[in-house]
């Protein structure tokens, strides 16, 4: 089974206008305007939220990264007034993941992978090192499509990638490769949703 044609249409439609990040810690916030206007224009819900009012919900300082937990709990004080929230969950499985994309009332899932991503994205741009050596900050991809041999995903590193290195943006990686990454972080795994929203079936979802 591999991405459809289908899949990669709305791929293309939903990711026409995305926000690409600023800065190379951005990532988190960025790809959570992004999700936010999808499900906003989806559900017809009046989110306003740029990525300068999302980095003050999570204290963004420069070169520090972004911090997922607090993000989370700011933004779901602004989303109560509208009935959403976001999810945070770590320890999820494929099963999981394609069910949050597959439900049309939630956001497409915000997944955090290591920061050794940028070693295997083929040709692409690398973000500063820090002192070690490595990259050490996580990154984020939004998921759009989970199939047993591949995943589609939107990265908001796509400006940089393209205005620093000058090569084609990838969107699919394997399924195998991706998992790793992703487990690397402890499968995190961000959304929005109706607040109360009855949580996924799966055993191991904790959401």
């Amino acid at each position: 089974m591999t991405i459809t044609t289908e899949d990669v249409e709305t791929y293309e439609a939903k990711i026409d206008g995305f926000a690409t990040q600023p800065e190379e810690d951005q990532c988190l916030t960025t790809a959570t305007k992004n999700v936010l206007d999808e499900i906003s224009g989806r559900r017809d819900v009046d989110f306003q939220f740029s990525i300068s009012d999302l980095n003050d919900l999570c204290d963004y300082r420069p070169e520090t990264g972004q911090d997922s937990i607090l993000l989370q709990e700011n933004l779901n004080s602004e989303l109560e007034d509208y009935g959403y929230e976001m999810k945070l969950s770590r320890g999820l499985n494929e099963e999981d993941l394609r069910a949050i994309v597959k439900d049309d009332r939630r956001s497409y899932p915000i997944a955090s992978v290591s920061p050794r991503y940028f070693d295997e994205v083929e040709n692409s741009y690398k973000p500063r090192r820090g002192s070690s050596g490595d990259y050490q900050l996580q990154h984020v991809l939004i998921v759009f499509a989970v199939n047993s041999e591949k995943v589609l995903y939107y990265d908001t590193f796509h400006d940089i990638f393209e205005r620093r290195q000058n090569v084609e943006v990838e969107r699919e990686m394997s399924d195998n490769l991706f998992y790793q990454l992703w487990s690397e972080t402890g499968n995190e795994v961000l959304w929005v949703q109706k607040e109360g929203q009855r949580t996924l079936s799966s055993p191991e979802f904790e959401g």
